[in-house]
């Protein structure tokens, strides 16, 4: 079984405890891998950039954890080194404004972060099923990251929408980073 770890994000960076330190073979290992190397913007929240689509009007954010195993003790980044298939298995979820003051969740099902070589950074999920409901994403980070005047593109991508198991909506989306300040 696993337990979900929400990286705490402040001022753009992600604070991870520490439960050993890092020997020498370990730190040139995450160096070799960006995901685990760097996090950001990998791991964390999304936001929709400029206006949003039809359809995802009340898309608050996009959030990727790292998926750790029920009692990991080691360093949550060596979670983040791709297996031999490029994959770094994630978690994560869709949080839409609902009515009122409510909140509606969809958490991802399958998802994954594919990093290999010379590449760039795909992300790709499928959400639970909510009420007849889900979603699915393909997406990249965009390397190096889209800049333009009002601020960075982390994230971009299609994503369908799915009543009943019939996509019923499909968007071009671009993200930027959610950061939560304390």
């Amino acid at each position: 079984m696993f337990r979900i770890l929400t990286a705490v994000v402040w001022l753009g960076m992600t604070v991870l405890p520490q439960s050993h330190s890092q020997t020498g073979s370990e730190t040139q290992l995450l160096k070799d891998h960006r995901v685990a190397s760097s996090m950001l913007p990998y791991i964390g929240g999304n936001q929709l950039f400029g206006l949003p689509p039809k359809g995802f009007e009340n898309l608050l954010t996009l959030w990727v954890d790292v998926k750790t195993p029920e009692g990991y003790q080691g360093e949550y980044n060596t979670l983040l080194i791709p297996d031999q298939n490029w994959q770094i298995p994630v978690a994560g979820r869709l949080v839409f404004r609902g009515s009122g003051s409510t909140y509606r969740s969809f958490e991802f099902k399958h998802a994954s972060i594919l990093e290999k070589p010379n590449q760039p950074i795909r992300l790709r999920f499928t959400t639970q099923n909510t009420d007849g409901v889900s979603y699915i994403f393909e997406g990249h980070y965009p390397d190096p990251l889209t800049h333009s005047s009002t601020g960075k593109v982390s994230l971009e991508g299609v994503m369908r929408k799915l009543k009943g198991g019939r996509v019923t909506s499909k968007q071009f989306l671009r993200f930027k980073p959610f950061v939560i300040l304390e």
